[in-house]
């Protein structure tokens, strides 16, 4: 027997008599992300055509915004999740990831973020509440729906961990998007301190200077996030602390608050604040985040404080 929907704003029931449930984006968000790529897409092309520039780069320049709103009037409207008595399965046009109820091993939740990892984190689903009805709805019924069905048993397995034992977490490697800020930065600062100068005859040593600082900047960002990549967590019966030379100890009871930095784009974070001013940054997509927010909430009492983070 056919579907039904029971409106626009509640997911698709596939079958009088299945329990799978589809969540979709709505369907006015799709059209009017269709209706603003195209309109924008059509006022650069003018602009374009009307300007004295590069007639080549001007065609490349387009092309490229062209994919990126195909890319994403597509994935809009093919993304969907699905839930039924097995497990959960995300569709993009990226491809479909399949996560059972039984071998899902961690989950972070939060207002605006659901993030699950399958056995040794080598699959994981990530579901965001944007803004603006940018997110798959209704988003709080199927956060509610996924964690009813996974919270009871991973929370059973964090409480079984004997407290008495230290627990160690590394921290993840440097992140495809901020490889790709890397690539954007630098790329910057060789088109504007080093090809135009020199196509302009006019490299000395004032864009020199600013090569230079664009440059110590740069490896200055990359290596800190290069030397936090290879940090560790240790989770002991006593408190939290980095593993590196003089790193942070915050006992349990000692944590004040934890800031909920949740993602525009990527995955977020936490920020644990002990007294004196110490903090700990714990990544969402660290192996055993979710654990240890839930240690963090259960072996103390601290403040919630939620915020978005760029």
């Amino acid at each position: 027997m056919a579907g039904h929907k029971q409106n626009n704003s509640k997911c698709e029931v596939v079958g009088e008599n299945s329990t799978a449930q589809v969540f979709r984006y709505p369907p006015a968000m799709r059209r009017f992300f269709l209706f603003s790529s195209v309109l924008s897409l059509g006022m650069i092309g003018v602009i374009m055509l009307a300007s004295s520039s590069s007639l080549l780069g001007d065609t490349i320049i387009f092309a490229c915004l062209v994919a990126v709103a195909l890319y994403g009037t597509l994935d809009i409207r093919l993304t969907e999740v699905r839930l039924d008595d097995d497990g959960i399965t995300q569709r993009s046009l990226t491809g479909t990831r399949t996560l059972r109820w039984v071998e899902i091993e961690e989950f972070v939740s939060f207002s605006r973020l659901l993030l699950l990892r399958g056995p040794h984190h080598k699959k994981q689903i990530r579901l965001f509440h944007g803004d603006f009805g940018f997110s798959i709805e209704p988003f709080d019924d199927l956060r509610e729906q996924v964690l009813a069905r996974v919270e009871p048993n991973v929370r059973a397995k964090w409480s079984s961990k004997n407290g008495r034992t230290d627990h160690c977490y590394k921290y993840p490697p440097i992140s495809v998007l901020q490889c790709i800020g890397y690539v954007i930065a630098s790329s910057f600062i060789v088109v504007f301190f080093v090809i135009e100068p020199l196509n302009r005859e006019i490299f000395g040593l004032e864009q020199a200077v600013f090569l230079i600082f664009g440059v110590l900047s740069v490896s200055a960002f990359f290596l800190r996030d290069l030397r936090k990549s290879h940090r560790r967590l240790v989770a002991s019966a006593n408190g939290l602390r980095e593993s590196n030379r003089g790193g942070t100890f915050i006992r349990w009871q000692e944590v004040d608050a934890i800031h909920i930095r949740e993602p525009i784009l990527g995955c977020g974070s936490m920020i644990v604040r002990g007294p004196e001013n110490r903090r700990i940054t714990i990544p969402m997509r660290m192996r055993g985040a979710g654990e240890l927010f839930f240690l963090l909430t259960t072996r103390g009492k601290p403040r919630l404080v939620y915020g978005h983070e760029v």
